[in-house]
């Protein structure tokens, strides 16, 4: 898939074409912000919206984890609002 990416971007370059990539790490890093406010901002301050801001949603609910640790895995427990450690979720767009 990377290489067909790449493909597109470079035939569009060459028909002198303006092209942009989004790309998007949906890690642990979205457990470690408030989803409520995170929606909102997607939605106000990004223009999400519709079945876009449905998926994001739907991602972010009822989430769980486990824990690897020294080749023994835990069992899955939820996430609980406010119960979880993090460094924050940097969320930026690059301007082109």
């Amino acid at each position: 898939m990377a290489n067909n990416v790449c493909n597109d971007l470079r035939l569009a370059a060459d028909q002198g074409q303006v092209s942009a990539l989004c790309l998007l790490d949906l890690t642990a890093t979205f457990d470690t912000v408030d989803h409520e406010l995170l929606l909102l901002r997607l939605e106000r301050q990004f223009g999400v919206c519709g079945v876009a801001l449905q998926w994001f949603g739907s991602y972010l609910s009822d989430r769980s984890f486990q824990v690897l640790y020294g080749g023994s895995v835990s069992s899955s427990a939820p996430f609980l609002k406010d119960r979880f450690l993090g460094h924050g979720c940097l969320f930026y767009i690059l301007p082109i």
